[in-house]
């Protein structure tokens, strides 16, 4: 998109991995603001790099622990339960502490390929039934 490449191309934003002294100044300035579009424009990151950033890998309200052999059992028996189950609905029911993309890719690890071809035509299914309502 026009937005996304608009802050590539951006020469005031820093792109590439982060430093330890960046992720340590994204952590206090969101103890102390509580901004994150404040702190991309203290870093000088784009508002996605820094929001990403945050979710991913320092917001303390999401688990970066590896995953334990009971998550692991518990993430693949809901899916397999449920196939078209969203990840945000299953990181807010199942899993709080841990980030929906963090879940996407454990189960990508963990599934079998029946689990995915399963998964996609539960999910393509409910996207099909969701578009022939909203036209009706």
């Amino acid at each position: 998109s026009l937005r996304a490449n608009h802050s590539l191309l951006n020469p005031n934003f820093r792109h590439g991995d982060w430093t330890d002294s960046e992720e340590r100044r994204l952590v206090i300035f969101m103890k102390i603001y509580n901004d994150l579009n404040a702190a991309a424009a203290h870093l000088q990151r784009s508002n996605k790099s820094v929001v990403d950033k945050w979710q991913r890998s320092l917001d303390p309200e999401y688990s970066s622990l590896p995953f334990t052999k009971a998550e692991d059992a518990k993430l693949v028996q809901i899916l397999r339960d449920n196939s078209e189950l969203g990840w945000k609905k299953l990181s807010n029911v199942h899993f709080p502490h841990r980030h929906p993309q963090r879940l996407s890719g454990r189960w990508s690890e963990l599934a079998s390929d029946q689990d995915i071809l399963t998964r996609e035509s539960s999910r393509k299914r409910l996207k099909a039934a969701d578009h022939s309502e909203s036209t009706v």
